[in-house]
């Protein structure tokens, strides 16, 4: 009698997880964009990578709903850093924090983001938005924005998101089996509800999450939105082990 395990975890050949593109649909997010010092920038951004020459950076806190090919809601978190590579625009995202391990397993194992199991939260009541990340019992993030009058649905054009994808080697020491600089690519992005408004944010500090190193120079804008969009496979646009053998 033969066995198979085709089509089940068992088998090496079945996916672990449904497989982009990921399809996303009514994500709640609150979006802080402001300005900190350009060594600071330089200091999280690798190489080859150019910063924004505006030093800007936005972080994030959302409640988001994939809807297909497999349907999961959780909270994330991220910095945004406006940069360029050769000709290409996007933004590179040094750290995420999620509340849930499957969305972490799928975004590290394919594009390489940097995902991080967190406590967060993101409420509105009365016209306010409050939202929080909390790890280790302290408050990495807290922002609170106060909606204004809402200002026309839009949507964007698709843009790449960068990310260092590092995979330890099994060897051991400080030797990896991947270093690459990845894209994944965000497309056919519609905000339907869009609220500018009056925004707080304070940043907190743990050993190994140190944002309290991050000053907030100059908050440029604070906004609510409720959308979708599509987060797809990307490129690898440089190697970092290849320029190393060479």
């Amino acid at each position: 009698m033969s066995i198979r395990f085709e089509g089940t975890y068992l088998s090496s050949t079945t996916p672990p997880y449904a497989m982009p593109p990921l399809i996303y649909a009514n994500n709640q997010m609150l979006s802080v964009t402001f300005k900190t010092p350009p060594n600071v920038l330089r200091a999280l951004v690798p190489e080859p990578l150019v910063v924004n020459a505006d030093n800007l950076m936005t972080i994030y806190i959302g409640k988001l709903n994939i809807i297909d090919p497999e349907p999961i809601s959780y909270y994330e978190a991220g910095i945004l850093i406006p940069v360029s590579y050769e000709e290409t625009k996007g933004s590179y995202m040094p750290i995420l924090y999620l509340d849930k391990a499957l969305p972490i397993t799928i975004g590290r194992e394919i594009w390489g983001f940097p995902k991080f199991q967190a406590d967060l939260s993101l409420e509105v009541e009365s016209g306010i938005v409050y939202a929080s990340v909390m790890k280790e019992e302290t408050k990495l993030i807290d922002a609170t924005l106060h909606m204004a009058e809402p200002v026309p649905s839009n949507t964007s054009p698709p843009g790449s998101i960068f990310v260092l994808k590092s995979i330890p080697s099994a060897k051991g020491s400080s030797m990896y089996d991947v270093k690459q600089l990845t894209t994944a690519i965000i497309r056919d992005g519609v905000s339907s509800e869009v609220y500018p408004g009056e925004v707080t944010l304070h940043l907190g500090s743990t050993a190994l999450n140190p944002l309290e190193m991050i000053p907030v120079l100059e908050i440029v804008s604070g906004v609510y939105t409720i959308g979708g969009f599509v987060l797809d496979y990307g490129e690898v646009v440089y190697d970092y082990l290849a320029e190393e053998k060479t």
